[in-house]
């Protein structure tokens, strides 16, 4: 699986300069692994060996639970078309260890000592948060520690503006130094698409003259489990466009970021 890819486009995965957790990859290194083994640790602690009755019974329910669960999940991104690449064997283990941590907080939860319940409460979004490493492993989304906690924060897009500011920006044919995102809702009378909003880069020269010049377009259709914000918060695509702009006098083709999953 890949990032989201097009046409006719470059992406920096870059972040802000200076910022400390920058450096801490998603993909390689020690994060990943050390989030794997200690989640490990804990999970080998909320299953413990207990009774007999414990380990014959409902240590086979919790491997069936876990397997059912992975069952599901490979089921569903086959029979919905979400990958063309083969996913890493450890994103399936993760998710199999996910459904045992859950059904062992469960089933597990009468008669253990206060420590064991809080462990195995633990566990399971240790596990979650496994499974979901060995995703970003597979699409690549985030690189690093701080593109995912931009992504989840949430802020402001780079460059981003609204429509009325940009009507305003073309009647006073004031020519910023950077492009500028704005959010569009775009018709879907004749498809009847039911996607997200989407976004629209505009460059430097559109604001030139009134009416705009007229520009190439470039459509950027994402990958699997992509939303059209991914291309401008983990891929940076708006810095990798800007500098272009920049060294072009401010022109550049407006980039179209749409949905393509809905």
């Amino acid at each position: 699986m890949t990032p989201p890819t097009t046409v006719v486009a470059t992406t920096v995965l870059a972040d802000s300069p200076g910022s400390f957790s920058q450096h801490f990859s998603l993909i390689h290194g020690w994060v990943p692994s050390l989030v794997q083994v200690a989640t490990a640790v804990v999970l080998v602690f909320a299953v413990g060996w207990r009774s007999r009755r414990w380990r014959l019974c409902w240590l086979p329910v919790a491997a069936l639970a876990g397997v059912a669960l992975a069952w599901l999940t490979h089921h569903n991104i086959e029979a919905n078309g979400l990958a063309g690449d083969v996913a890493p064997r450890q994103l399936w283990v993760w998710i199999f260890l996910t459904g045992v941590a859950a059904v062992v907080a469960v089933v597990g939860w009468r008669g253990a000592r206060w420590w064991r319940r809080g462990i195995s409460m633990l566990a399971v979004p240790l596990c979650l948060l496994c499974s979901a490493l060995m995703l970003n492993l597979w699409v690549g989304y985030f690189p690093t520690v701080q593109t995912a906690w931009n992504q989840l924060t949430a802020g402001p897009l780079p460059d981003q503006t609204d429509g009325a500011m940009v009507a305003q920006m073309v009647a006073r044919h004031a020519v910023p130094p950077k492009g500028s995102v704005v959010k569009v809702s775009i018709p879907a009378a004749a498809s009847q698409f039911k996607h997200r909003d989407e976004l629209v880069y505009l460059p430097p020269a559109y604001f030139a003259t009134n009416p705009p010049p007229t520009l190439p377009t470039v459509m950027m259709i994402g990958g699997e489990f992509n939303t059209p914000a991914d291309w401008l918060r983990a891929g940076d695509a708006v810095t990798t466009i800007d500098m272009f702009a920049a060294a072009h006098g401010g022109n550049a083709p407006v980039f179209v970021f749409v949905d393509a999953g809905g």
